[in-house]
């Protein structure tokens, strides 16, 4: 499957429904690909699952690495890959 064909015939569906032609058709929108957040040793911890539908929300409680740390950096990765570098940084 082209990915770009995918993307076209969805917004060609979507155009169809918003202008009204169409009625009872549910279009959701999901997230592709896994959203994680990169903790130590570089693994991608995953927050939102792939097809999750969006908009939607998730929380966790992470530790910081040393005590008394003041700040932290975050790195938000997209994929399905175990390790954060492997996947699509945003």
């Amino acid at each position: 499957v082209n990915p770009d064909e995918v993307v076209a015939v969805g917004a060609a569906i979507q155009g169809v429904i918003l202008g009204g032609d169409v009625k009872g058709v549910l279009l959701l929108d999901v997230t592709p690909l896994s959203l994680a957040i990169e903790t130590m040793g570089g693994v991608a911890t995953k927050l939102i699952d792939k097809n999750t539908t969006i908009p939607t929300q998730k929380s966790q409680v992470f530790s910081t690495a040393a005590d008394n740390q003041t700040s932290v950096e975050i790195h938000i990765t997209q994929g399905e890959r175990s390790m954060s570098a492997d996947n699509k940084s945003l």
